[in-house]
């Protein structure tokens, strides 16, 4: 009964961190030079403990990511809003590579159906959105990321979905060739 009473209090200190940071993000802007230090600033106010405080900036910036991925249209302005809250949150690329696989798993669980069949009515939307999703998460990973690390995370996608390496950067190429 205590342990459940501790993680209850953990999950609620988390919770309210959460809805904090994601407040002071509503409230300025990912362009904002000065997010890092505001979000420092909205955590040291929290009851977090150090080592609650990683997995709740994950989760601002899956959460951020899942928003983007409601509709299908890509911007490269979404590209640089993740670099950007990415830097702003000081989250580590296997940090990122985290929330991109989570989030595959997540999209995966929710569109199988759709991806699947060609006959079903969602089916261009969930492929588009996929596209979107593969297109964010290979351009989350080359950011400043190590060449094997890439290819790590690029891998882990890619099984989520079934994807030969050769389909997951033709659907790269497709959206990239579109920003140049």
């Amino acid at each position: 009964a205590v342990a459940a009473a501790v993680n209850a209090t953990a999950s609620a200190a988390q919770a309210a961190a959460r809805r904090t940071v994601a407040g002071v993000i509503a409230a300025r802007s990912v362009a904002d030079e000065g997010l890092a230090a505001a979000v420092k600033d909205a955590l040291a106010k929290t009851a977090l403990k150090p080592d609650e405080v990683p997995a709740v900036l994950e989760g601002i910036y899956a959460l951020y990511l899942r928003e983007m991925l409601l509709f299908p249209d890509i911007a490269y302005s979404q590209v640089v809003e993740l670099i950007r809250l990415k830097n702003a949150l000081e989250l580590s690329g296997i940090q990122i590579g985290e929330c991109h696989a989570e989030m595959a798993r997540f999209f995966f669980s929710e569109n199988r159906a759709y991806l699947s069949d060609p006959k079903e009515g969602l089916y261009d939307t969930a492929q588009s959105r996929l596209t979107k999703l593969l297109f964010l998460s290979e351009r989350l990973f080359a950011d400043r990321e190590a060449e094997e690390a890439y290819r790590y995370e690029c891998a882990r996608i890619r099984a989520v979905f079934s994807l030969e390496e050769t389909a997951f950067r033709d659907r790269v190429a497709t959206v990239a060739e579109g920003f140049y």
